[in-house]
């Protein structure tokens, strides 16, 4: 059941004295539900395009369940409420999240209450914290160079990642491009002097020879399997301090002479540093590939056990997420089973990690959150990213 029920239980209600108060920014608070007051409201002002975190914790029993309603009384996020629209409830001490932009200017109401709500049966304490993860963003650039200058070479963009925070605790942020095709990495927007730290051309002397292989991974009318290996035979790193970075890095993966074929990435030193950390990323195709399904995965660090949660800031026609491997309601259950050879190693993505498939036929930006979904369970993690070109443009 959603939240929608308690909506209209404010009035008849009062008697029963739930709370009705305001709701300040990383201040948590600590109240108790039961049989007869069931929902608590908490209220913050909010500006349009903002981005926030509600965590409810559930003690004492209690199934936490939390939703946001704007000026019309509708609620427009529960945390029970999947992106593809199933219902999955926390359980009894369990923990409830959501991450969300605000809808409009002005005053949110938060309702923190019980899973299935008034007809719910758990009762107890809980903490509730409000979260403030950025303002509204600057409008990203819609248009994308499909081809670039690296010093004296062209190159065609193949996909583009922004990520990174001033938060980030780690040393250095990695990304590494491993691809059939001469790849090359161009970090900003290209409108810096050309130079080592403006676009990374291919290592020639790396002596990669790699083939990557898998099962039920699909590339539209390309695809990694065992049975037709793609060699990865070039590869492009590029290194920057978070300590120089401090925020965002935005990254064009290319493809010199506007090649086809197949790349994997990885963005390494990535890490979720408190139980209220959030991470953005912006993933947008290249022009040169944008027919074609770009994948990326979020795994976490071996030694971990943090639970990636990967969500969609705003829903996007061709664009499938999988929050979690461990949900039954996982759309991209296939990929559980999908280990990826390359040199000699294996990637193997297990339950704890999440991934995205963009397939949407266009270069339009998409907005991403990774947070944990485990509050005591926290740590480093990657990002991959899997893509190929299978023609020109015309």
């Amino acid at each position: 059941m959603l939240l929608i029920c308690v909506v209209g239980l404010t009035a008849s209600a009062q008697e029963n004295d739930p709370v009705d108060a305001p709701l300040e920014q990383d201040v948590p608070v600590y109240e108790t539900l039961t049989s007869v007051a069931f929902f608590d409201l908490w209220r913050f002002y909010a500006v349009a395009g903002e981005q926030y975190q509600l965590t409810m914790d559930g003690g004492d029993g209690l199934a936490p369940l939390i939703g946001v309603r704007g000026a019309s009384g509708d609620v427009f996020i529960a945390s029970n409420r999947l992106s593809d629209g199933t219902l999955l409830d926390a359980e009894p001490d369990g923990q409830a999240m959501v991450t969300f932009k605000a809808p409009e200017t002005g005053e949110l109401v938060v309702i923190a209450t019980r899973a299935g709500s008034q007809d719910g049966t758990t009762i107890g304490s809980y903490r509730l914290i409000l979260t403030f993860i950025t303002t509204q963003p600057d409008p990203v650039d819609p248009y994308m160079d499909v081809s670039f200058r690296c010093k004296s070479e062209l190159a065609e963009s193949v996909a583009y990642i922004e990520v990174g925070d001033a938060s980030e605790v780690g040393d250095v942020l990695r990304l590494t491009v491993w691809a059939s095709f001469r790849p090359v990495i161009r970090v900003g927007d290209g409108q810096a002097a050309e130079g080592e730290t403006s676009c990374i051309l291919p290592d020639e002397e790396s002596g990669l020879r790699g083939a990557i292989t898998g099962e039920n991974i699909p590339l539209g009318a390309l695809s990694f399997a065992a049975t037709d290996a793609q060699v990865l035979g070039h590869t492009a790193t590029f290194e920057i301090p978070f300590e120089v970075a401090n925020g965002q890095v935005g990254l064009t993966i290319g493809s010199l002479d506007g090649t086809v074929g197949v790349f994997v990435a990885q963005v390494d030193g990535l890490s979720l540093e408190t139980a209220e950390d959030y991470d953005a990323i912006i993933l947008r195709h290249g022009p040169f590939a944008k027919e074609g399904t770009l994948r990326l995965i979020a795994q976490r660090d071996p030694n971990s056990r943090l639970d990636i949660q990967l969500v969609l800031d705003e829903q996007t026609d061709g664009v499938t997420v999988c929050e979690d491997w461990g949900l039954r309601s996982c759309e991209l259950g296939d990929w559980r089973s999908a280990d990826m050879a390359y040199n000699s190693d294996i990637l193997r993505f297990d339950a704890l990690d999440a991934t995205v498939e963009m397939a949407t036929g266009a270069a339009d930006p998409v907005f991403l959150s990774v947070f944990g979904g485990n509050p005591n369970a926290l740590g480093r993690y990657s990002l991959w990213l899997i893509s190929g070109v299978s023609s020109k443009l015309p």
